[in-house]
């Protein structure tokens, strides 16, 4: 979010100085980074002119609404994009309360994580739609990682696809608590096991004829506590530990 200004400033500076400098060589994008930063660029032409660049009022459309949700539990203000006079895209985050936006650079870590998802349910993803986040959890206290993911299962329950990569005992455990209310009829944000997989990747042991990950399916198990990563030996290592050190230290 933060590179996309200084991506095309910089190709606008190349473009005047054509012809009297050579080109420098600059650093490729990757694919996804480069479609990405071309979507962004792309948004301030979806704002309808009849709504002056008002994405406030643009949120009330029949468009997606997941934004306004994810906004109003977790960001607690309004992410929105403004029409500059060349029609290049300001991001910008409103709190709540605030009579005036702050330019998203200067926002918390966890409005910058989450604005390119908010934007693009907002803009771009349809149902049927396959939504990719890596890590969202990044920057976001635990509370907030779990509001985030009843609202990505609200966004799966109305048929947008979405792929996600954690490393979140929190994320996992929602996710399982999501099932278990669709199993048992529970209010709040649920999904049947069917529409909810996970997999666990694995690294192979040094020594072995191949190196990298295997990959396994975790089954929603009950039982085990829903999806059992074994993220719970981890926590057990240090309590033990804990336990440990403090007995020695009395």
């Amino acid at each position: 979010m933060h590179a996309h200004s200084v991506v095309v400033r910089t190709l606008i500076q190349s473009a005047s100085r054509a012809g009297l400098s050579s080109t420098p060589s600059l650093p490729a994008l990757s694919g996804v980074v480069a479609d990405f930063l071309e979507r962004l660029v792309g948004m301030a032409t979806d704002i309808p002119e009849e709504h002056g660049g008002d994405s406030s009022r643009f949120l009330q459309s029949d468009r997606v609404e997941f934004s306004e949700r994810m906004e109003k539990a977790i960001l607690r203000g309004d992410v929105h994009v403004d029409r500059s006079e060349v029609s290049y895209p300001r991001f910008a985050f409103q709190p709540a309360g605030w009579e005036r936006s702050l330019p998203l650079m200067n926002a918390s870590s966890m409005v910058t994580e989450l604005a390119p998802v908010v934007l693009f349910l907002r803009h771009l993803v349809r149902p049927s739609d396959l939504l990719i986040l890596e890590e969202p959890e990044a920057h976001l206290h635990p509370a907030m990682q779990v509001k985030f993911v009843r609202e990505i299962a609200t966004c799966v329950k109305n048929g947008i696809r979405v792929l996600l990569t954690t490393h979140s005992e929190w994320v996992l455990e929602e996710l399982a608590n999501i099932v278990a209310r669709s199993e048992s009829g529970a209010k709040g944000a649920a999904l049947p096991k069917e529409q909810v997989g996970l997999w666990l990747f694995d690294h192979k042991k040094p020594g072995g004829s191949a190196s990298g990950s295997t990959i396994r399916e975790i089954e929603w198990n009950p039982d085990e506590g829903g999806f059992d990563a074994q993220y719970d030996k981890v926590a057990m290592a240090l309590h033990n530990d804990w336990a440990t050190l403090v007995d020695g230290a009395a």
